[in-house]
């Protein structure tokens, strides 16, 4: 995301960038409201179950939490500080770039541990198969690669840009997409070839679990796809917001989850 001033008068500088980036400040600020309240619900409920198995959930929201404060805190300021500036001609486009590039950092650092969450779902709802973990883990780690060397890059090389840019979202559309089909599908089919031996009430919150996973995994792909296919000039309005929604998804599908009261234990034991 780069701002290009050269050879733009000041009033249009305004109208070109001013809307978006206000629509996209509101946005995000509406989104970490709603992640308060959830981080506030699933910590309190992850807490009071004292289980072992949800310690590193209760981390990793935890750790997400603060990597959102952290990316509010850089938003305003450069919003209110550096892009003032900016306008101003106090400060030049590269060195705005630098002022908004840990963004980026908190970003890939934040999808880390939203899709680290969905490896450790589908590795439960596997029944503990080894493989799931070891293979997501490293296209997991290759992913955040890519996003990282784009970021690092992001006004030097535009070859890097246009590379790994590319290659990290559409990657993290993938890698969301299969995890969510694949925890999914596998409750499915457990509650498919395994219906002779469950009453009416565990069918339904099985049926309930698949359908929250659904269409809260779907979101979020949702919002990368329509970044990757939108014009350059929309994009910003949902780059400053990405963080607010993988934060405030994984936070929502963990609270349905637990409020579902979904046995995985049991489910991941049926065939």
């Amino acid at each position: 995301m780069t701002i290009a001033i050269t050879g733009v008068s000041l009033q249009q500088l305004i109208l070109e960038t001013v809307p978006p980036i206000l629509c996209s400040l509101l946005v995000e600020s509406l989104l970490f409201g709603i992640h308060i309240v959830l981080f506030g619900i699933c910590a309190y409920l992850l807490a009071i179950r004292q289980n072992p198995a949800h310690l590193f959930v209760l981390l990793s929201i935890t750790a997400m939490f603060a990597i959102s404060v952290a990316d509010m805190t850089v938003v305003y300021r450069w919003v209110f500080h550096d892009y003032v500036a900016v306008l101003k001609g106090q400060m030049g486009p590269a060195a705005a770039v630098d002022q908004i590039r840990p963004i980026g950092y908190l970003y890939v650092t934040d999808n880390l541990f939203a899709d680290g969450l969905l490896i450790y779902r589908c590795y439960k709802v596997w029944n503990n198969q080894r493989m799931i973990p070891i293979v997501a883990g490293v296209l997991l780690a290759a992913d955040s690669v890519w996003g990282y060397i784009a970021i690092r890059f992001l006004d030097i090389s535009s070859f890097a840009l246009a590379t790994f840019t590319p290659l990290f979202l559409w990657s993290v559309f993938a890698f969301n997409v299969v995890m969510t089909l694949a925890t999914a599908g596998r409750i499915w089919w457990v509650t498919r070839t395994s219906h002779l031996l469950l009453d009416k009430q565990q069918m339904k919150k099985y049926r309930t679990a698949i359908t929250v996973i659904l269409e809260s995994g779907a979101i979020y792909p949702i919002t990368v796809l329509i970044f990757n296919v939108s014009p350059s000039n929309l994009k910003i309005y949902f780059f400053l917001a990405a963080t607010r929604v993988v934060v405030s998804l994984v936070l929502l599908m963990s609270h349905s989850v637990l409020l579902s009261n979904l046995d995985t234990s049991r489910a991941s034991c049926l065939p």
